[in-house]
């Protein structure tokens, strides 16, 4: 999430009770593809995977909104005269991380490794992976053994919001699967970045794409019943989460994600097309057992992406 902006074409209040009431409106009328489950419910359950979602570490476009002391200033995806979004940066296409995210990543391989321990769930067969930099060093880092490494899987639609901002364009395929081959990378349509472009990804298509990008690695990974991964970005893990995802049995699951953040959660793929939206959210006391937030301080993200 990013934080409060400072300046822009609209007051940071009203800008941010914009976004809460798009979000809300989303929850209770875009159809729930998946259900959030009680982890220890998982194996009984059909069409049931246990989910390792994972927030890429710090990127230098988060270290730049930290710099500049607010996040993006667009309004509806329409860029500030008044105050430059940093993300909007020709210097910043496709950022790497930073040594805090690489850090985080590390801190992030070792939560895991103690969840997996500790009995939460297995280990991981199958990790997919936006094909963004930050997101591919990520993955590589909190999965470093050759030997012990689960398999790689990079997935287009698994990218942060599109649009507008440069640090969401990707680079070619044919530059990034040089510096990481133990990623699979044919599942990919085109070497160039086919995806972005000047007009800003709404949050209703973002959450259909999620929709999409969860549905392709539920078929990817039918056959196994092992735990998979998914390491993406904060926009899109958001709309997962808050929007895709019924949530209403693990209402915690829709929190925020840090950088370098790893939380576990169970998905239940939803068959009937008559899905009720949930209701309105309340205050009763959230059911502890959902999901495990293995990361207890990814460091905070300075913004989103």
């Amino acid at each position: 999430m990013s934080p409060p902006r400072t300046a822009g074409g609209m007051d940071p209040l009203d800008e941010r009770q914009q976004h809460e009431r798009e979000m809300e409106e989303l929850r209770h009328t875009f159809p729930k593809v998946f259900r959030a489950v009680p982890l220890k419910e998982a194996d009984a359950m059909p069409d049931t995977k246990t989910v390792v979602l994972i927030r890429h570490g710090q990127g230098h476009h988060n270290l730049a909104a930290i710099e500049a002391g607010h996040g993006c200033t667009c309004k509806y995806g329409v860029p500030s005269k008044e105050t430059p979004c940093p993300y909007i940066n020709e210097d910043l296409v496709d950022p790497a991380l930073t040594e805090k995210g690489k850090a985080e990543a590390q801190h992030g391989a070792q939560a895991l490794q103690r969840a997996i321990e500790e009995g939460h769930h297995a280990p991981l067969d199958m990790v997919f992976v936006s094909p963004l930099k930050r997101t591919l060093q990520t993955a590589s880092l909190v999965f470093p053994s050759e030997k012990a490494r689960p398999r790689m899987v990079a997935v287009e639609h698994l990218r942060e919001q599109l649009g507008v901002h440069h640090c969401d364009m990707r680079s070619p395929i044919s530059h990034v699967s040089q510096h990481f081959p133990h990623i699979d990378f044919s599942h990919i349509p085109s070497d160039h970045d086919a995806l972005w472009s000047p007009r800003r990804e709404t949050k209703a298509e973002l959450a259909e794409r999620a929709t999409t990008a969860m549905r392709r690695v539920f078929d990817i990974a039918d056959a196994s019943t092992s735990p998979i991964g998914i390491v993406s970005h904060s926009s899109f893990l958001a709309a997962l989460v808050n929007i895709v995802v019924d949530t209403t049995a693990c209402e915690h699951v829709a929190a925020p994600f840090a950088t370098g953040e790893v939380r576990s959660v169970a998905l239940q793929l939803q068959t009937s097309s008559n899905i009720v939206p949930r209701p309105l959210p309340h205050n009763d006391d959230h059911n502890n057992h959902c999901d495990s937030k293995d990361d207890a301080d990814g460091g905070g993200g300075g913004g989103t992406t």
